[in-house]
Order: structure tokens, then C-alpha cells, then sequence
């Protein structure tokens, strides 16, 4: 059994810790899957240039996927000329 515990903060968004996943970046993620997306084949490390939002997996303390990059706004135009 895991273990997660979720924070709520209203105002500025503070650094969220190195152990710790970003809500808006899983909330964008599984938004792209709403709307058809799947996860995308790029090299998705988060030390790469390429960090696309529909990345598999979760990078804790990192806040990159809450952002859309090129490789899902091509997964888009694609799905919605």
C-alpha cells in the first residue's frame, strides 16, 4: 500500500520539494488523455530538452508538465485539425 499526501495552497505557488509530485503537472497529464492523447514516444527525461506534458510517469519535484511543448501540440493538431 502507497502512501500520498496532498497539499492545498491558496496564493503563489511555492518550490514543491524534490520528493514531491505536482498536482497541475498530473492534472495536465490526464487532461491530454481526455482529450485523446497518449503518452508520448519521446525521450521524456527530465534532464532532456524534450519534456512534454504527456511524458510517462511522474518526475517528483519537477513542474515541466504543466506546460504544453511542441510534442503535444503536434498530438493535438493532429487529433484536431
Amino acid at each position: 500500500m502507497s502512501r500520498e499526501d496532498w497539499y492545498l495552497i491558496s496564493g503563489p505557488t511555492p518550490p514543491i520539494g524534490s520528493g514531491q509530485i505536482d498536482a497541475r503537472s498530473v492534472a495536465a497529464h490526464e487532461f491530454g488523455h481526455a482529450l485523446g492523447l497518449n503518452h508520448t514516444q519521446a525521450t521524456c527525461c527530465p534532464n532532456n530538452s524534450t519534456k512534454a506534458t504527456m511524458c510517462l510517469g511522474n518526475n517528483p519535484g519537477t513542474t515541466y508538465k504543466r506546460s504544453l511543448e511542441s510534442d503535444d501540440r503536434n498530438g493535438l493538431n493532429s487529433l484536431y485539425p
